[in-house]
């Protein structure tokens, strides 16, 4: 096996009393693409923040790159670009204005992330006059514009239509051919098939599994 571009080992959380990361551990290897699956309120999206250093564990490690981003918090924002689940844009300004705010540079419309993503033609609209796939694609390119090797996305294609998740799942397989790693939480099965390997959150734990073993557990969870 090819040394593991990211390595999160023993991630402990609690809020407040409760636990709600119990000794979280996965890895990948550049060029791949890890997917997360479980019920709402599992802790899918406190362990995303965690790795794109939003939040804090109260015990583990994570390296990138040889890089121990807990140690070297100023490492976490070069090496990793963050998707959550809600829409983190500001929607009175322009696309262009988004990513020059986000990335801290000038954006080139010419810029592979912004071609693939289908942006250039967007460049002077709105943020808000956006459609829910066109903000998903300009958040995930100002995830993007600063070079990071780590894509890390919550529900990345939730409640897109086809075309919309179609644009962001061409863009997930260029970015991991292009050697990127992509970690997801995701209960779309179409997504849990095309990732490399795929985990199952429960019980505050991460446990590999296959798309037919999570599909059967959310549903009978879901009971």
């Amino acid at each position: 096996m090819a040394e593991p571009l990211l390595t999160v080992e023993s991630i402990r959380y609690q809020y407040g009393r409760e636990t709600v990361l119990d000794g979280v551990s996965l890895y990948a290897c550049a060029g791949e693409c890890v997917g997360i699956a479980g019920i709402n309120g599992s802790g899918k999206s406190t362990l995303l923040s965690i790795l794109a250093g939003v939040r804090r564990p109260a015990y583990g490690t994570i390296s990138c790159d040889g890089h121990m981003l807990l140690k070297e918090k100023g490492q976490f924002a070069k090496l990793i670009g963050y998707v959550p689940q809600g829409n983190p844009l500001l929607e009175d300004l322009s696309v262009a204005d988004n990513l020059k705010l986000w990335s801290g540079t000038v954006p080139d419309e010419s810029l592979e992330v912004i071609r693939t993503l289908e942006l250039t033609p967007l460049f002077k609209r709105r943020a808000g006059k956006l459609s829910g796939g066109q903000k998903r694609r300009l958040t995930i390119a100002c995830a993007l514009l600063g070079g990071q090797k780590v894509l890390i996305m919550d529900e990345p294609t939730s409640a897109l239509d086809i075309g919309q998740k179609e644009i962001i799942h061409r863009y997930i397989k260029d970015f991991t051919a292009q050697n990127g790693v992509v970690i997801m939480a995701t209960h779309d099965i179409m997504e849990m098939d095309f990732c490399d390997r795929l985990y199952h959150l429960d019980e505050h734990v991460l446990v590999e599994a296959r798309t037919d073993q999570v599909v059967r557990k959310l549903r009978k969870e879901n009971d």
